[in-house]
């Protein structure tokens, strides 16, 4: 469940050496750029708690609220707003927290493309691609287990995505 999604992309033919002829024209003319925008909210929050006798959800402590302003991968959110229940009674909070998300994902792809027209029907591809151009992190779910020494801190970076990442390729058709 993530509440809001966009993405966003563009296609732009750099406008360089279209007017010029020999070989600045097959050296300038003729990239393409091609970004690509995803900006999405978090999933909510799973929290989780064991207890004997089966029990695998907390309870909620009255007059707490598990969100808070300005969260930090030290405490993500109020870990004092749950309980562990009693022995073989059930937790009374949700699967997932209703108004607290994990963190949200800022990610900008950027492609650069160039064709070299060898004869009719050869040409060579130049691509220069790079995920995650600004390297923006994204973190990792909070710990959501009532039980854990972590309980409510962010340990790690989120699968996806990935840390800035860079690739050339020719790309050849015929």
């Amino acid at each position: 469940d993530i509440p809001q999604r966009v993405v966003l992309t563009a296609l732009w033919n750099v406008p360089l050496g279209q007017d010029s002829s020999g070989v600045t024209r097959f050296l300038l003319g003729g990239w393409q750029l091609n970004p690509i925008w995803t900006m999405e909210s978090g999933p909510p929050v799973v929290v989780s708690a064991s207890a004997p006798g089966g029990a695998n959800r907390p309870n909620a402590v009255p007059g707490k609220q598990a969100k808070i302003d300005n969260p930090t991968i030290e405490k993500w959110f109020d870990t004092t707003a749950f309980s562990v229940p009693a022995p073989y009674t059930l937790g009374n909070v949700s699967r997932t927290l209703p108004n607290v998300n994990r963190d949200a994902l800022f990610n900008i792809d950027l492609s650069l493309f160039k064709d070299f027209p060898i004869n009719e029907s050869i040409k060579v591809q130049f691509r220069a691609e790079s995920f995650n151009i600004t390297n923006t992190p994204t973190f990792g779910s909070p710990n959501g287990s009532v039980t854990s020494t972590t309980f409510g801190t962010v340990t790690a970076t989120a699968f996806n995505p990935k840390p800035r990442e860079f690739q050339l390729a020719l790309k050849f058709f015929f």
